[in-house]
């Protein structure tokens, strides 16, 4: 989503070539298609698919909104969304994009990963990447520190390392205690870091001691256990705007929202209707609804209704 509280429900989902947007709020009771993009290779582009977006960071008195999207091929396109066009391609990456963490309080500014093993920091009007850490093997995704040049990056050895703009050298924050890939990393404020790993587990770390504090279970559902692909599926989890819950998904499609603190289940969303693996889960602004991606390229919504009615349902196609 869009990282401006006023646009939060502004909501960007990529799949094979295309960028699509979302209004979640404006539109009655269904999120409406704002902005339809393809990415068509181009004498500024060369197109091709992407596997990873995000909105970037602007002023609030600029009347712009500007994406950063990469995937199998090199290059990072940043898009503008006032004129629905890629507007410059940043080159440096030697291999896959396979995350991308916009700096939460510079205009334009993020972090990239890349299989070539380095994190990029990036200024979306400049050409050239204005640092590069060589990250290591196995780097698997990133997270941006809510207010300073701060970036942590999980590992497919389950390990997590901390690196720091004008710095150079990495610092191993979590090692590698369990083996388990990390999926996803997410701050969830200055002190702490939620990770998720491929054996289905939430783990909440210290980010200055990297001490582990509260885990949390995701319950995989009814999955085969001879199916291994299903069982180690990615995905990635959603923090409320309190910072006090995380919405999770398994491959069977079902979405579980836990309280951080207590580690306490507070809810499961799921139909019979869904059949696809979860990809994404994540809340809205003041966690009016969850929003969930699968991998047949279908997006949910739960709504939050008062307790005497049930949680409905919206499907978007």
């Amino acid at each position: 989503h869009h990282l401006d509280d006023d646009r939060r429900h502004m909501v960007v989902t990529t799949g094979h070539n295309q960028i699509n947007i979302y209004d979640n709020n404006h539109c009655g009771n269904h999120i409406d298609l704002a902005c339809h993009f393809i990415n068509k290779k181009t004498e500024f582009s060369y197109g091709g698919e992407s596997s990873i977006v995000k909105f970037l960071y602007c002023e609030d008195d600029v009347n712009e909104a500007l994406i950063a999207f990469g995937g199998i091929k090199k290059e990072i396109s940043i898009m503008s969304v006032a004129h629905t066009r890629i507007v410059r391609l940043l080159k440096g990456h030697e291999s896959e994009i396979i995350d991308i963490a916009p700096h939460k309080k510079k205009p334009g500014c993020f972090f990239s990963a890349s299989r070539d093993n380095t994190i990029r920091f990036w200024n979306a009007t400049d050409d050239n990447a204005q640092q590069v850490f060589d990250a290591g093997k196995g780097l698997e995704c990133i997270a941006s520190h809510p207010t300073e040049g701060v970036v942590m990056a999980g590992y497919k050895d389950g390990s997590v390392k901390r690196f720091t703009l004008g710095s150079g050298q990495a610092f191993e924050l979590y090692g590698p205690k369990t083996l388990s890939r990390i999926d996803c990393i997410e701050y969830i404020d200055s002190e702490r870091i939620l990770v998720y790993t491929a054996t289905g587990v939430l783990q909440v770390i210290n980010a200055t001691t990297g001490e582990a504090m509260n885990k949390i279970k995701v319950p995989r559902g009814n999955v085969n256990n001879n199916n291994k692909k299903m069982q180690a599926f990615p995905t990635k989890f959603g923090i409320s705007d309190c910072r006090e819950m995380v919405c999770c998904g398994n491959s069977t499609g079902e979405v579980f929202i836990f309280d951080i603190n207590t580690s306490s289940r507070l809810n499961k969303l799921s139909m019979p209707r869904i059949r696809g693996a979860v990809t994404k889960s994540m809340f809205t602004k003041q966690s009016s609804s969850v929003i969930v991606t699968t991998d047949d390229a279908i997006i949910w919504r739960w709504d939050y209704k008062h307790p005497q009615h049930k949680s409905t349902k919206k499907l978007i196609m």
